[in-house]
């Protein structure tokens, strides 16, 4: 569970940033489905495999979260995979510009809300600005 946030946020990733066909992704849980865990051989989890296009999937296929990187980025699995992605600009955002750091995506999610209700209240107060007085000689009187 702990890795679940990283493991759906790199996906989205992948998918808004790759070149050509999307990429499919399936969580099996091995309590449930325990015959497909025997075939593909899953001792421990989280377990990310990956199968490139035109690869056998009837093999295990290639493990992307090996112990020694447990947390792999976008471009990692891209390069595992042979995937083309497209680059990205750098973030502008005033998270990226100050350095915030979040310990994980539920902490993310929240500041992103809090920042959006900031906005959208901004947003109200300039229209409210804006909508009285009407005139520009009365906002010029009126300062």
């Amino acid at each position: 569970q702990a890795f679940k946030d990283h493991y759906i946020d790199v996906a989205r990733e992948i998918n808004r940033r790759i070149i050509g066909m999307k990429v499919r992704y399936h969580a099996v849980s091995c309590e449930m489905y325990r015959p497909i865990c025997v075939a593909y051989q899953v001792s421990g989890f989280p377990l990310l495999l990956g199968y490139p296009l035109g690869y056998d999937i009837m093999k295990r296929g290639i493990e992307l979260n090996p112990i020694q990187q447990p947390n792999p980025t976008a471009d990692d699995i891209a390069n595992d995979l042979r995937l083309e992605l497209a680059h990205e600009a750098k973030s502008t955002s005033y998270a990226s510009k100050h350095r915030i750091e979040f310990s994980n995506s539920q902490d993310r999610r929240e500041y992103m809300h809090h920042q959006k209700e900031q906005a959208i209240r901004a947003a109200e107060l300039k229209e409210e600005w804006h909508s009285y007085p009407s005139t520009q000689a009365e906002r010029y009187h009126n300062a």
